[in-house]
């Protein structure tokens, strides 16, 4: 096989692959808005304390205090809970999607990557690949907010997953 010749694969998505690979459009997520919303949090704990110990403690005995801390522990879990649902409801009708546009085939060529389905065929040149990432078993693709995870089982015979990230990495350079 040559370094020029195309690669083609149909891609597996297992669950944890594509899990690890959705991680690595919010690993960039910059510092400076998860440490402002850090110290918003501290800041309305330290301030909701002192507003109960000046407001509220003289009205209130502590069985309030703790009834009160208790709802907030409950409405945590609940939301936590509802995003559990609610990723769980996003991930079966993207599953149900994909199973309709079955086979899906990747290619990739030295100067693009290709996703082909039965209903369309999405191009990316290799400048709009922002990221080729080593995964637990794989290899991701980021292009903008979209992830590709390629499994390393479904890679053709014969091209180890190192080879297979280093040659299209050198095509994603020399675009």
């Amino acid at each position: 096989m040559s370094e020029n010749d195309p690669i083609e694969l149909t891609p597996s998505f297992p669950e944890r692959l594509e899990r690890e690979a959705t991680g690595l459009v919010f690993r960039d997520m910059p510092s400076r808005p998860k440490l402002i919303l850090g110290i918003a949090a501290i800041a309305l704990v330290l301030l909701g304390r002192r507003a109960f110990e000046t407001y509220f403690a003289t009205q209130f005995d502590h069985s309030h205090a703790t009834v009160f801390v208790a709802g907030l522990l409950v409405l945590t879990a609940y939301e936590f809970l509802e995003r559990r649902l609610r990723y769980r409801h996003v991930k079966q009708i993207q599953t149900e999607a994909r199973a309709r546009v079955q086979p899906i085939r990747f290619r990739f060529t030295p100067r693009r990557f290709i996703v082909d389905m039965t209903n369309a065929r999405t191009e990316h040149g290799w400048s709009t690949v922002d990221e080729i990432a080593v995964l637990r078993g794989g290899t991701g693709l980021r292009v903008g907010a979209w992830t590709y995870p390629i499994s390393d089982t479904d890679l053709p015979k014969g091209l180890s997953p190192e080879k297979f990230r280093t040659r299209i990495d050198g095509w994603r350079c020399a675009s």
